[in-house]
């Protein structure tokens, strides 16, 4: 009976114990309407709301992750109220895109107690809501944006243009990037002069471009087509502003950063292709503030019980976690 007890006594007391060392595993921050949220599901929240409120005391950014676990229940109830689902193929998609994303990231979401199987969930959840909206404000749906709306917002945030990169600094023969001489620069100055009137007088810019291959003398020519709103890393907004600013059918010679471009300012008013593939993009930069107040509609009624000592224990890991990242 003595070697039961003990027994029995060891194992309460690492039971005890491991509930303490781990309290993200042994117990839930919160429920939201009765649905419990685990450790990893919250501080996934803390982790997107530090990042929002970088300047924030810690009783915000632990309230504002309360909102967003709050808001994501509300998606995921929305969805299954409305009896949406994802197919298979869209599943597939998320699936793709989560193990892209993980192995970017996976390593920073294991540190801070995130696991893959978590950050999938939640991205499935992410996609869930995108097709909330496409039910609410897409083709069909209860709140549908005008074709018409969606157009006029697409010509007025994009802008398109065909351009030919040429890094300032050329290729030397040992591979090396060099400066241009004088000589150099004065050709390339020539070489970007014949492209503009070429493209001024009418001729094609994938046709100005062979021609600068067909002639390339370490200058590295890329070519690319761009639709873009000003967020895109290699065309930043300031890139956009003055493609935009440009007149529509006209080129021009830019100075940017480390290199220079030979642009051509596409009309995309009338392009079908370029209105289909970001048809998405606009409803969502149209709606953002509506779905999220719809959402908000439906979760205004949930209640939220909040534990205070495992909120603050995953508010403690993860800042010591990111604290050992370097975060």
């Amino acid at each position: 009976m003595k070697r039961f007890l003990a027994a029995l006594l060891i194992a309460i007391t690492v039971f005890l114990c491991g509930c303490g060392a781990d309290p993200q595993r042994e117990a839930y921050p919160l429920k939201v309407n009765g649905t419990p949220l685990d450790g990893e599901v919250f501080t996934f929240f803390l982790d997107e709301a530090a990042r929002a409120l970088p300047d924030g005391t810690q009783e915000e950014q632990i309230n504002y992750a309360v909102q967003l676990c709050i808001h994501y229940v509300a998606v995921n109830s929305a969805f299954t109220g409305a009896g949406l689902s994802l197919t298979p193929a869209e599943k597939k998609e998320v699936n793709d895109e989560t193990g892209v994303q993980w192995n970017l990231y996976g390593s920073y979401y294991l540190s801070i107690g995130i696991s893959r199987q978590t950050f999938a969930k939640l991205r499935l959840s992410e996609r869930c809501e995108e097709k909330l909206r496409q039910a609410y404000f897409g083709e069909g749906g209860a709140y549908e944006v005008p074709r018409d709306q969606l157009k006029a917002y697409l010509e007025n945030r994009y802008v398109s243009f065909r351009a030919i990169r040429i890094p300032k600094k050329i290729l030397a023969a040992d591979g090396s990037e060099t400066d241009r001489d004088a000589a150099q620069q004065t050709a390339l100055d020539e070489k970007l002069a014949a492209g503009l009137a070429a493209l001024n007088g009418g001729t094609g810019i994938e046709s100005v471009f062979a021609t600068f291959v067909a002639d390339r003398k370490g200058d590295r020519e890329e070519y690319t087509e761009v639709v873009t709103d000003g967020t895109d890393h290699a065309y930043p907004a300031e890139f956009a502003d003055a493609v935009r600013a440009m007149p529509v059918e006209s080129a021009a010679v830019f100075d940017f950063g480390d290199d220079y471009y030979l642009v051509y300012r596409d009309d995309l008013r009338d392009d079908e292709d370029i209105f289909e593939a970001y048809k998405d993009e606009c409803l969502a930069g149209l709606t953002d503030a509506d779905l999220r107040r719809t959402i908000d509609k439906i979760a205004q009624s949930y209640t939220s019980v909040t534990d205070q000592p495992v909120i603050a224990a995953c508010w403690n890991n993860y800042k010591n976690a990111t604290a050992k990242a370097g975060q």
